[in-house]
């Protein structure tokens, strides 16, 4: 396995959109060297992006959920947007862990069999593809803490829920009102980004061995339904 301590810098914003407006082929060769590494490189980066989006939600939530008063109708908010939709970010992150670690195996084996020229390009692809590892873990990381949060936030609403009689802003600042509602939008705008990337490669079809993920029906479903919302 490659080094994981290793730190990664972010791509720039620029970077990121050129690499999931052009993904590459997503047909049923990932076998081969020069298709696996490209593969990674889009997989990981929407995987990246996909967990963000939950990252930068979750941490203006924590940030205006510190004033008592604002508590509930923060987690209010949580538990509305966020157990279902994880579903499919859940998906991508294991398609792409489940499955980078044999395709590793395959540009290790290029390598050992390449001579001269072609085993310089082979160790090129698989020092790249242990870069797009190391940010996977990364990404696991992130996506663990991630997954905590729902579930803390789930567990203490469910505590103590607002009635429905109740007017869940009431005594809540006008700021935090803003910022909540202003966080909000912009998750559901980046969430269903990454979610269009997800049907993409769900119309693909492809669910061979060499994939980098294997698409779940039901959270295909899920993601066109909350598409069409």
């Amino acid at each position: 396995m490659p080094p994981t301590t290793e730190e990664v810098p972010a791509l720039h914003s620029d970077e990121v959109q050129a690499i999931l407006t052009n993904p590459p082929p997503l047909a049923c060769h990932f076998s081969e060297p020069a298709k696996i590494v490209p593969m990674a490189r889009f997989m990981v980066t929407a995987t990246e992006q996909w967990v963000e989006c939950y990252v930068r939600f979750l941490q203006v939530c924590k940030r205006i959920a510190q004033n008592p008063t604002a508590r509930r109708f923060v987690l209010r908010a949580e538990v509305g947007l966020l157990p279902v939709q994880w579903d499919c970010t859940r998906i991508m992150i294991y398609g792409c862990a489940a499955n980078m670690p044999q395709d590793r195996s395959r540009l290790v084996a290029a390598e050992t069999e390449a001579g001269g020229e072609e085993k310089k390009r082979a160790g090129e692809q698989l020092a790249e593809f242990d870069g797009y590892m190391r940010r996977l873990e990364r990404a696991q990381d992130k996506a663990k803490r991630v997954e905590r949060d729902i579930e803390e936030a789930y567990a203490e609403y469910s505590q103590n829920p607002i009635p429905e009689s109740e007017d869940p802003t009431a005594g809540v600042s006008r700021d935090a009102l803003a910022t909540v509602g202003a966080a909000t939008m912009q998750f559901e705008m980046d969430e269903k980004t990454c979610r269009q990337v997800f049907l993409r490669l769900a119309a693909a079809g492809c669910q061979c061995e060499h994939c980098g993920i294997a698409v779940d029906q039901s959270a295909t479903q899920a993601a066109q339904a909350s598409l069409s919302r």
